[in-house]
């Protein structure tokens, strides 16, 4: 033990201490003769670890913030034409985006399953969806073979939560408005896009009634169907 000028009783740190929470460290310096000594502090603060797609969805905001993501195996339903986008879901009706600045499709396909504990990285709300930015990708376990499950929920009831969610309709009515094209249960109009697959309107026409397999994204107020 070592001892400050009034006595105290402190610890003398011989190695490396391991901090896992938010933590104030305090540090006095003593020397022999001396009555007093400044105090160092140092308070090191840890992001909170979200391990669930709502929990991240909530927190995101139109800035940058950074988190702890623990990815619980969620599983890739998607990935854009261009390779910068991942869409990801938890396969109970959840997803979102993992954003990258250059191509990844080499590195994620649909059906990788990804897990990793605490994963350092960015959360964003952009275009009403959530994203994820800047995720180290040899920090996750990629796992192939995965099943993505079809999201049990009506096209009414789709939200920006659910973007990355697989998602299956039947019966939809074709639309087509300026060259956009869009499928319709009557009560719910969505948009068809082509994140996905670059010839998603190839076989589509006005008034025809088709049923359709898709990953869900939620642009704005913009409900779309990316054709896998």
């Amino acid at each position: 033990p070592t001892y400050d000028a009034t006595g105290h009783t402190g610890t003398q740190y011989t190695g490396p201490i391991t901090v896992s929470e938010t933590t104030t460290l305090k540090a006095i310096a003593v020397k022999e003769g001396m009555n007093n000594s400044n105090v160092a502090t140092a308070t090191y603060t840890f992001p909170e670890v979200y391990t669930t797609i709502p929990a991240l969805f909530e927190a995101a905001t139109s800035s940058n913030k950074n988190v702890l993501v623990t990815f619980d195996n969620w599983v890739v339903s998607g990935v854009a034409t261009t390779g910068k986008n991942i869409f990801v879901t938890d396969n109970v009706g959840h997803g979102l985006i993992i954003y990258y600045n250059t191509n990844m499709s080499s590195t994620f396909a649909a059906g990788d399953v990804l897990t990793g504990t605490a994963v350092a990285c960015q959360l964003k709300l952009y275009n009403g969806s959530a994203e994820l930015l800047n995720v180290n990708a040899t920090e996750l376990t990629i796992t192939e073979g995965g099943t993505v499950t079809t999201a049990d929920m009506s096209m009414a009831d789709l939200t920006g939560v659910n973007t990355g969610a697989l998602v299956h309709y039947d019966n939809l009515t074709c639309s087509v408005s300026s060259d956009k094209y869009y499928l319709s249960d009557s009560t719910t109009t969505i948009q068809v896009y082509h994140s996905l697959y670059a010839d998603a309107y190839t076989n589509l026409e006005a008034n025809k009634v088709y049923n359709i397999t898709a990953v869900y994204q939620q642009l704005n107020s913009t409900k779309e169907v990316l054709p896998r």
